[in-house]
């Protein structure tokens, strides 16, 4: 029978370690190499490995310091075990899928290019969702207010407020390592309405104030391009929420925020209109869920659609995400966690969190 599996894994952000406040440490370096090994051997099986973006990370790089670019990252000389584990899987498995995220929204097909397998001549290929039938993977961020793409305020590049963001909160090692961070900051919601803010200054006031930065101080961009004060950005995307207002309407604005610290359900409903399993990326969060959710309480409730989110990759116990197309239109969606058994000589284990299956 040929391969019918899909696996699929996000948010690893790997960088060049070389600031303590990057989210990839060494230590998350063999876990990540066994995932890839052991997903290598599974060619019989695994047709696709689909990266959810965010694979690499050129925005958890201080404001003051010079971020590295995808080259860069990929060129660096600790991540190349990485790469030799992955160029096993282009060997072994019929698709290597990368799409984008917002930590590595510059990543060009030249790039992934430099990733070639020596043996088989195949890269990693860039596209701009997974699709497989009633299946859709992305990365999650298309409509998240601080991270989507932003061709108003940037109308070359795209980068948006959350980018800034991320550069000012790189300042410190205690910034939390998922996007949910900013919501500590949407308190600065209310604080605006009185302090005669928009909604991007006063969160942006909020995280600089945090780490102790000035409207004065510069973001190093790097690559030839002019570096910005954060009083400049801040002017530049103050009118930010009201733009997402305007364009989608009060309730889409809100979902945009929310986006950024409750989670990706409006956006994962408006997916499900067309497709009946989500996979997505984004917040850290690992999960599956099946709709209705009357289904885990009543055996004759049929399961409609399926969201999933492949959790994180930057830890020393990686989740990741398999969806198996059985014969006869059957779908099964597993959450699975990379560990490793007890005793002197531990051994990799990848353990099942939960699943669902519809069909």
């Amino acid at each position: 029978m040929a391969p019918n599996k899909m696996v699929f894994i996000s948010d690893v952000h790997i960088g060049l370690r070389r600031h303590r406040s990057e989210w990839f440490g060494k230590e998350h370096v063999k876990p990540l190499c066994d995932f890839l090994g052991w997903v290598s051997t599974r060619g019989d099986e695994v047709k696709d490995l689909v990266i959810l973006g965010d694979f690499f990370d050129n925005w958890v790089c201080p404001a003051g310091a010079v971020p590295p670019t995808i080259a860069d990252i990929i060129g660096a000389a600790p991540n190349r075990p990485i790469w030799a584990m992955l160029h096993r899987c282009l060997r072994n498995l019929t698709h290597v899928y990368y799409v984008k995220g917002n930590h590595d929204m510059d990543t060009t097909q030249a790039d992934l290019d430099l990733l070639a397998d020596p043996r088989s001549g195949k890269a990693p290929q860039l596209i701009n969702s997974y699709l497989d039938g009633v299946l859709v993977g992305e990365h999650g961020h298309a409509e998240a207010m601080f991270n989507a793409p932003d061709r108003v305020h940037d109308p070359v590049n795209g980068v948006p407020l959350g980018y800034f963001i991320t550069r000012v909160l790189a300042k410190t090692t205690q910034a939390a390592d998922c996007p949910a961070a900013i919501g500590s900051y949407l308190v600065s919601v209310h604080k605006s309405k009185h302090e005669g803010k928009t909604l991007a200054e006063a969160v942006l006031d909020a995280v600089m104030s945090f780490v102790g930065l000035e409207d004065e101080d510069l973001v190093e961009l790097g690559a030839g391009l002019p570096d910005p004060t954060l009083g400049e950005v801040k002017a530049r995307y103050r009118d930010l929420y009201e733009l997402w207002k305007a364009a989608k309407g009060d309730g889409g604005a809100v979902d945009a925020l929310r986006a950024e610290a409750f989670g990706l359900s409006p956006y994962v409903y408006r997916l499900q209109e067309r497709f009946k399993i989500v996979v997505l990326g984004h917040t850290h969060e690992a999960l599956v869920k099946a709709y209705p959710q009357q289904h885990k309480h009543d055996p004759g409730v049929e399961v409609r659609e399926i969201y999933a989110n492949t959790g994180k990759g930057c830890t020393e116990r990686p989740t990741f995400v398999e969806v198996t197309n059985h014969p006869g239109g059957k779908w099964e969606v597993e959450l699975k966690r990379v560990g490793y058994t007890g005793g002197s000589k531990p051994r990799l284990q990848i353990t099942t969190l939960d699943e669902e299956a519809l069909g």
